[in-house]
Protein backbone atom coordinates (compact mmCIF):
# COMPACT_ATOMS: atom_id res chain seq x y z
CA UNK A 1 0.00 0.00 0.00
CA UNK A 2 2.81 2.37 0.89
CA UNK A 3 4.48 1.61 -2.42
CA UNK A 4 1.33 2.44 -4.38
CA UNK A 5 0.77 5.62 -2.37
CA UNK A 6 4.40 6.58 -2.91
CA UNK A 7 4.09 5.93 -6.65
CA UNK A 8 0.90 7.98 -6.78
CA UNK A 9 2.61 10.83 -4.96
CA UNK A 10 5.56 10.72 -7.37
CA UNK A 11 3.21 10.76 -10.35
CA UNK A 12 1.44 13.82 -8.92
CA UNK A 13 4.78 15.57 -8.40
CA UNK A 14 5.82 14.74 -11.97
CA UNK A 15 2.49 16.05 -13.28
CA UNK A 16 2.81 19.22 -11.20
CA UNK A 17 6.33 19.78 -12.50
CA UNK A 18 5.08 19.23 -16.04
CA UNK A 19 2.36 21.86 -15.64
CA UNK A 20 4.80 24.27 -14.01
CA UNK A 21 7.22 23.83 -16.90
CA UNK A 22 4.39 24.29 -19.39
CA UNK A 23 3.18 27.43 -17.61
CA UNK A 24 6.74 28.78 -17.56
CA UNK A 25 7.09 28.13 -21.30
CA UNK A 26 3.80 29.87 -22.01
CA UNK A 27 4.78 32.87 -19.87
CA UNK A 28 8.16 33.02 -21.59
CA UNK A 29 6.50 32.77 -25.01
CA UNK A 30 4.04 35.53 -24.08
CA UNK A 31 6.89 37.78 -22.88
CA UNK A 32 8.76 37.16 -26.13
CA UNK A 33 5.68 38.09 -28.15
CA UNK A 34 5.16 41.28 -26.14
CA UNK A 35 8.86 42.11 -26.41
CA UNK A 36 8.72 41.68 -30.20
CA UNK A 37 5.95 44.25 -30.60
CA UNK A 38 7.31 47.34 -32.37
CA UNK A 39 5.12 49.74 -30.40
CA UNK A 40 4.99 50.59 -26.66
CA UNK A 41 3.01 48.01 -24.66
CA UNK A 42 2.00 48.27 -20.99
CA UNK A 43 0.01 46.36 -18.40
CA UNK A 44 -1.27 48.90 -15.86
CA UNK A 45 -2.91 48.49 -12.45
CA UNK A 46 -6.29 50.25 -12.60
CA UNK A 47 -6.20 51.26 -8.93
CA UNK A 48 -2.89 53.11 -8.68
CA UNK A 49 -1.70 53.46 -12.33
CA UNK A 50 1.47 51.44 -11.64
CA UNK A 51 3.09 49.76 -14.63
CA UNK A 52 3.19 46.01 -13.98
CA UNK A 53 4.70 45.06 -17.34
CA UNK A 54 6.32 47.00 -20.20
CA UNK A 55 8.20 45.97 -23.32
CA UNK A 56 11.42 47.45 -24.71
CA UNK A 57 9.57 49.85 -27.01
CA UNK A 58 7.80 51.29 -23.96
CA UNK A 59 11.06 51.63 -22.05
CA UNK A 60 12.47 53.72 -24.89
CA UNK A 61 9.85 56.37 -24.10
CA UNK A 62 10.62 56.53 -20.39
CA UNK A 63 12.31 54.59 -17.59
CA UNK A 64 10.13 51.92 -15.99
CA UNK A 65 11.09 51.50 -12.34
CA UNK A 66 9.29 49.54 -9.61
CA UNK A 67 6.20 51.56 -8.73
CA UNK A 68 6.37 53.77 -11.82
CA UNK A 69 3.01 55.20 -12.91
CA UNK A 70 1.96 55.01 -16.55
CA UNK A 71 1.70 58.78 -16.91
CA UNK A 72 5.19 59.21 -15.42
CA UNK A 73 6.66 56.81 -17.99
CA UNK A 74 4.75 57.80 -21.13
CA UNK A 75 4.23 61.53 -20.55
CA UNK A 76 6.72 62.49 -17.82
CA UNK A 77 3.77 63.89 -15.85
CA UNK A 78 3.12 63.98 -12.11
CA UNK A 79 -0.63 63.53 -12.52
CA UNK A 80 -2.81 61.28 -14.74
CA UNK A 81 -3.43 62.33 -18.35
CA UNK A 82 -6.37 64.62 -18.98
CA UNK A 83 -7.63 67.31 -21.35
CA UNK A 84 -8.38 67.27 -25.09
CA UNK A 85 -4.77 66.63 -26.13
CA UNK A 86 -4.16 63.82 -23.62
CA UNK A 87 -7.42 62.04 -22.68
CA UNK A 88 -6.87 59.12 -20.31
CA UNK A 89 -7.97 55.79 -21.83
CA UNK A 90 -7.71 54.07 -18.44
CA UNK A 91 -10.45 56.38 -17.09
CA UNK A 92 -12.68 55.43 -20.02
CA UNK A 93 -12.11 51.71 -19.45
CA UNK A 94 -12.88 52.07 -15.73
CA UNK A 95 -16.06 53.97 -16.51
CA UNK A 96 -17.40 51.55 -19.13
CA UNK A 97 -15.57 48.23 -18.49
CA UNK A 98 -15.00 48.21 -22.26
CA UNK A 99 -12.02 48.82 -24.50
CA UNK A 100 -11.21 52.42 -25.41
CA UNK A 101 -9.22 54.29 -28.03
CA UNK A 102 -7.93 57.84 -27.77
CA UNK A 103 -5.44 60.07 -29.56
CA UNK A 104 -2.67 62.04 -27.89
CA UNK A 105 -0.99 65.06 -29.44
CA UNK A 106 2.69 65.63 -28.66
CA UNK A 107 5.64 67.70 -29.80
CA UNK A 108 9.18 66.41 -30.10
CA UNK A 109 12.31 68.24 -28.94
CA UNK A 110 12.38 70.20 -32.22
CA UNK A 111 8.80 71.36 -31.78
CA UNK A 112 7.36 69.09 -34.47
CA UNK A 113 3.85 67.85 -33.82
CA UNK A 114 3.13 64.11 -33.79
CA UNK A 115 0.13 61.95 -32.86
CA UNK A 116 -0.19 58.70 -30.93
CA UNK A 117 -3.22 56.44 -30.97
CA UNK A 118 -3.66 54.85 -27.52
CA UNK A 119 -5.58 51.57 -27.37
CA UNK A 120 -6.71 50.23 -23.99
CA UNK A 121 -8.28 46.87 -23.13
CA UNK A 122 -9.73 45.72 -19.78
CA UNK A 123 -8.46 42.69 -17.83
CA UNK A 124 -10.80 41.06 -15.27
CA UNK A 125 -10.12 38.60 -12.45
CA UNK A 126 -12.08 35.39 -11.84
CA UNK A 127 -14.84 37.35 -10.08
CA UNK A 128 -15.26 39.73 -13.02
CA UNK A 129 -13.56 42.63 -11.25
CA UNK A 130 -11.47 44.99 -13.39
CA UNK A 131 -7.88 44.72 -12.21
CA UNK A 132 -5.59 45.83 -15.05
CA UNK A 133 -5.62 47.59 -18.36
CA UNK A 134 -3.52 46.63 -21.36
CA UNK A 135 -2.37 49.68 -23.33
CA UNK A 136 -0.39 50.03 -26.53
CA UNK A 137 0.57 53.12 -28.55
CA UNK A 138 0.70 53.47 -32.34
CA UNK A 139 2.20 56.47 -34.11
CA UNK A 140 -0.52 57.76 -36.47
CA UNK A 141 1.18 61.01 -37.46
CA UNK A 142 1.37 60.11 -41.16
CA UNK A 143 -2.29 59.13 -41.21
CA UNK A 144 -3.34 62.35 -39.48
CA UNK A 145 -1.28 64.43 -41.89
CA UNK A 146 -2.81 62.63 -44.86
CA UNK A 147 -6.31 63.07 -43.45
CA UNK A 148 -5.56 66.77 -43.05
CA UNK A 149 -4.34 66.93 -46.64
CA UNK A 150 -7.48 65.17 -47.81
CA UNK A 151 -9.69 67.58 -45.91
CA UNK A 152 -7.76 70.54 -47.32
CA UNK A 153 -8.03 69.10 -50.81
CA UNK A 154 -11.80 68.77 -50.48
CA UNK A 155 -12.02 72.31 -49.14
CA UNK A 156 -10.02 73.55 -52.13
CA UNK A 157 -12.44 71.75 -54.43
CA UNK A 158 -15.39 73.46 -52.73
CA UNK A 159 -13.63 76.80 -53.26
CA UNK A 160 -13.10 75.98 -56.94
CA UNK A 161 -16.77 75.15 -57.31
CA UNK A 162 -17.71 78.37 -55.52
CA UNK A 163 -15.45 80.29 -57.90
CA UNK A 164 -17.08 78.58 -60.88
CA UNK A 165 -20.53 79.52 -59.61
CA UNK A 166 -19.51 83.11 -58.97
CA UNK A 167 -17.40 83.79 -62.05
CA UNK A 168 -18.65 81.65 -64.88
CA UNK A 169 -22.26 80.72 -64.15
CA UNK A 170 -22.87 84.06 -62.43
CA UNK A 171 -21.74 85.91 -65.55
CA UNK A 172 -23.93 83.72 -67.74
CA UNK A 173 -26.98 84.50 -65.58
CA UNK A 174 -26.25 88.24 -65.67
CA UNK A 175 -25.97 88.03 -69.47
CA UNK A 176 -29.28 86.15 -69.64
CA UNK A 177 -30.99 88.76 -67.47
CA UNK A 178 -29.73 91.66 -69.64
CA UNK A 179 -30.53 89.82 -72.86
CA UNK A 180 -34.05 89.01 -71.64
CA UNK A 181 -34.67 92.62 -70.60
CA UNK A 182 -33.50 93.83 -74.01
CA UNK A 183 -35.72 91.28 -75.75
CA UNK A 184 -38.79 92.52 -73.89
CA UNK A 185 -38.08 96.07 -75.09
CA UNK A 186 -37.97 95.14 -78.77
CA UNK A 187 -41.01 96.31 -80.71
CA UNK A 188 -40.47 94.07 -83.72
CA UNK A 189 -41.99 90.65 -83.14
CA UNK A 190 -39.45 89.04 -85.48
CA UNK A 191 -36.48 90.58 -83.67
CA UNK A 192 -38.03 89.72 -80.30
CA UNK A 193 -38.52 86.07 -81.27
CA UNK A 194 -34.95 85.85 -82.56
CA UNK A 195 -33.60 87.41 -79.37
CA UNK A 196 -35.68 85.07 -77.18
CA UNK A 197 -34.34 82.07 -79.12
CA UNK A 198 -30.82 83.23 -78.33
CA UNK A 199 -31.79 83.55 -74.65
CA UNK A 200 -33.20 80.03 -74.72
CA UNK A 201 -30.02 78.63 -76.28
CA UNK A 202 -27.92 80.39 -73.65
CA UNK A 203 -30.23 79.12 -70.91
CA UNK A 204 -29.69 75.53 -72.11
CA UNK A 205 -25.91 76.05 -71.97
CA UNK A 206 -26.22 77.50 -68.47
CA UNK A 207 -28.24 74.48 -67.34
CA UNK A 208 -25.48 72.22 -68.65
CA UNK A 209 -22.90 74.16 -66.69
CA UNK A 210 -24.99 73.98 -63.50
CA UNK A 211 -25.41 70.23 -63.98
CA UNK A 212 -21.66 69.75 -64.30
CA UNK A 213 -21.00 71.77 -61.15
CA UNK A 214 -23.64 69.84 -59.24
CA UNK A 215 -21.93 66.60 -60.21
CA UNK A 216 -18.66 67.88 -58.81
CA UNK A 217 -20.45 68.62 -55.54
CA UNK A 218 -21.14 64.89 -55.13
CA UNK A 219 -17.65 63.75 -56.10
CA UNK A 220 -18.48 63.61 -59.79
CA UNK A 221 -21.34 61.14 -59.54
CA UNK A 222 -25.06 61.42 -59.98
CA UNK A 223 -27.49 58.57 -59.55
CA UNK A 224 -26.73 55.69 -61.96
CA UNK A 225 -23.69 57.49 -63.39
CA UNK A 226 -20.74 55.18 -63.99
CA UNK A 227 -17.10 55.97 -63.32
CA UNK A 228 -16.46 56.20 -67.07
CA UNK A 229 -19.24 58.78 -67.48
CA UNK A 230 -17.99 60.78 -64.49
CA UNK A 231 -14.42 60.79 -65.82
CA UNK A 232 -15.59 61.78 -69.28
CA UNK A 233 -17.46 64.71 -67.71
CA UNK A 234 -14.34 65.60 -65.76
CA UNK A 235 -12.17 65.56 -68.88
CA UNK A 236 -14.73 67.59 -70.82
CA UNK A 237 -14.91 70.23 -68.07
CA UNK A 238 -11.11 70.30 -67.75
CA UNK A 239 -10.62 70.93 -71.47
CA UNK A 240 -13.23 73.68 -71.45
CA UNK A 241 -11.48 75.58 -68.68
CA UNK A 242 -7.88 75.09 -69.85
CA UNK A 243 -5.89 75.09 -73.06
CA UNK A 244 -4.63 71.57 -72.32
CA UNK A 245 -5.83 68.69 -74.48
CA UNK A 246 -6.62 65.34 -72.86
CA UNK A 247 -6.42 61.92 -74.51
CA UNK A 248 -8.58 59.37 -72.73
CA UNK A 249 -8.37 56.15 -74.78
CA UNK A 250 -9.11 53.93 -71.82
CA UNK A 251 -10.66 50.59 -72.73
CA UNK A 252 -11.13 49.14 -69.24
CA UNK A 253 -13.23 51.06 -66.74
CA UNK A 254 -15.54 48.74 -64.78
CA UNK A 255 -19.08 49.97 -64.27
CA UNK A 256 -19.91 48.18 -61.00
CA UNK A 257 -17.25 49.51 -58.64
CA UNK A 258 -17.95 50.00 -54.95
CA UNK A 259 -18.99 53.60 -54.17
CA UNK A 260 -15.84 54.29 -52.12
CA UNK A 261 -13.61 53.01 -54.93
CA UNK A 262 -15.44 55.12 -57.53
CA UNK A 263 -15.19 58.26 -55.40
CA UNK A 264 -11.50 57.83 -54.61
CA UNK A 265 -10.48 57.04 -58.20
CA UNK A 266 -12.45 60.03 -59.44
CA UNK A 267 -10.88 62.35 -56.85
CA UNK A 268 -7.39 61.08 -57.69
CA UNK A 269 -7.94 61.89 -61.36
CA UNK A 270 -9.42 65.25 -60.44
CA UNK A 271 -6.41 66.18 -58.29
CA UNK A 272 -4.01 64.99 -60.99
CA UNK A 273 -5.64 67.11 -63.70
CA UNK A 274 -5.88 70.10 -61.39
CA UNK A 275 -2.15 69.87 -60.70
CA UNK A 276 -1.41 69.67 -64.43
CA UNK A 277 -3.41 72.83 -65.07
CA UNK A 278 -1.78 74.78 -62.25
CA UNK A 279 1.85 73.75 -62.15
CA UNK A 280 3.09 71.62 -65.02
CA UNK A 281 3.13 74.05 -68.02
CA UNK A 282 1.91 71.06 -70.05
CA UNK A 283 0.00 71.24 -73.31
CA UNK A 284 -1.42 67.72 -73.34
CA UNK A 285 -2.31 64.87 -70.99
CA UNK A 286 -2.95 61.20 -71.54
CA UNK A 287 -5.00 59.08 -69.09
CA UNK A 288 -5.02 55.31 -69.41
CA UNK A 289 -6.37 52.42 -67.35
CA UNK A 290 -5.81 48.69 -67.72
CA UNK A 291 -5.82 45.48 -65.67
CA UNK A 292 -2.71 43.35 -65.30
CA UNK A 293 -1.92 40.62 -62.75
CA UNK A 294 -5.19 41.20 -60.88
CA UNK A 295 -4.45 44.89 -60.36
CA UNK A 296 -6.03 47.98 -61.86
CA UNK A 297 -3.33 50.26 -63.25
CA UNK A 298 -3.88 53.92 -64.05
CA UNK A 299 -1.35 56.28 -65.62
CA UNK A 300 -1.73 60.05 -65.92
CA UNK A 301 1.03 61.42 -68.16
CA UNK A 302 1.57 65.06 -69.13
CA UNK A 303 4.29 66.64 -71.24
CA UNK A 304 5.08 69.33 -68.70
CA UNK A 305 8.12 70.03 -66.59
CA UNK A 306 6.91 68.14 -63.53
CA UNK A 307 7.07 69.18 -59.87
CA UNK A 308 10.11 69.32 -57.61
CA UNK A 309 10.66 66.51 -55.07
CA UNK A 310 9.88 68.82 -52.15
CA UNK A 311 6.62 69.79 -53.83
CA UNK A 312 5.67 66.11 -54.25
CA UNK A 313 6.29 65.41 -50.59
CA UNK A 314 4.53 68.42 -49.11
CA UNK A 315 1.81 69.64 -51.45
CA UNK A 316 -1.75 68.98 -50.33
CA UNK A 317 -2.91 67.53 -53.65
CA UNK A 318 -0.20 64.87 -53.80
CA UNK A 319 -0.61 63.92 -50.14
CA UNK A 320 -4.37 63.61 -50.69
CA UNK A 321 -3.80 61.35 -53.70
CA UNK A 322 -1.47 59.14 -51.66
CA UNK A 323 -4.05 58.86 -48.89
CA UNK A 324 -6.85 57.91 -51.29
CA UNK A 325 -4.67 55.23 -52.88
CA UNK A 326 -3.77 53.87 -49.44
CA UNK A 327 -7.47 53.59 -48.56
CA UNK A 328 -7.74 51.11 -51.46
CA UNK A 329 -4.56 49.24 -50.40
CA UNK A 330 -2.90 50.49 -53.57
CA UNK A 331 0.41 52.01 -54.55
CA UNK A 332 1.21 55.35 -56.17
CA UNK A 333 4.46 56.59 -57.65
CA UNK A 334 5.68 59.67 -59.50
CA UNK A 335 8.15 59.61 -62.38
CA UNK A 336 9.75 62.58 -64.08
CA UNK A 337 11.56 62.37 -67.39
CA UNK A 338 13.18 65.83 -67.77
CA UNK A 339 12.11 67.74 -70.90
CA UNK A 340 9.80 64.87 -71.82
CA UNK A 341 6.97 63.95 -69.46
CA UNK A 342 5.75 63.49 -65.90
CA UNK A 343 3.84 60.34 -64.85
CA UNK A 344 1.54 59.56 -61.96
CA UNK A 345 1.26 55.77 -61.79
CA UNK A 346 -1.36 54.05 -59.66
CA UNK A 347 -1.84 50.35 -58.96
CA UNK A 348 -4.81 49.00 -56.96
CA UNK A 349 -5.79 45.36 -56.23
CA UNK A 350 -8.88 44.52 -58.25
CA UNK A 351 -10.52 42.82 -55.24
CA UNK A 352 -10.50 46.18 -53.41
CA UNK A 353 -12.65 47.81 -56.07
CA UNK A 354 -15.88 45.84 -55.69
Amino acid sequence: MRSKAHESHNEQEIQDLHWKDEAARQISSLRNIIEALPYPFYVIDVNDYTVKLANSAARLIGRVLPGSRCYEVSHQRKTPCQGPDHPCPLHQVKRTNKSARTEHRHRDSAGNEYFLEVNAFPVFDDQGVLTEVIEYYVDVTDRKMLEGALQESEENERLRISQDLHDHIGQMLVYLKLKLERSMQLTSETERDKSLEEVLDQLIETMKEVRMVSRRLVAGFVKKQTLREALEDLVFAFERTSIIRVRFPTVYIPDDLAPQAQTNIYRIMQEALSNVAKHSTASKVRISMYVRNKRLHAVIRDNGQGPQTEYLENHTAFRAMKYRVQILDGQISFHLEPKSHFDIRISIPVNKLF
